[in-house]
């Protein structure tokens, strides 16, 4: 997996649309765990939740994403509500012990 990481990262900074389904083949346990859970996310929602597992900051995500800080921070509040999770849980803990 180690050998995959700087691949997924590259595919993520030129936003490629590969970038998923890499993803789902390097960790197919979270991406079965996570649909088995949550079966109506959305290719965006997946996509944070992957770059919340790859822990990037939301700095990196943002210039991957070419979006402002303020719009990551969203999509992760509305993550966070969609999942369900309480206000004083942190999302990226959470999705790193998925």
């Amino acid at each position: 997996m180690n050998a995959t990481f700087p691949q997924l990262i590259s595919l993520a900074k030129t936003n490629d649309p590969f970038f998923i389904t890499r993803f789902k083949e390097v960790y197919p346990e979270f991406s079965q765990k996570l649909f088995s859970m949550y079966p109506d996310l959305t290719d965006s929602e997946l996509k944070i939740c992957a770059y919340l597992r790859l822990n990037l900051t939301n700095k990196e995500i943002c210039q991957y994403e070419n979006v402002t800080i303020r719009a990551i921070e969203t999509r992760k509040y509305r993550l966070k509500k969609r999942l369900g999770l309480a206000p004083e849980t942190d999302l990226v803990l959470w999705i790193r012990e998925l």
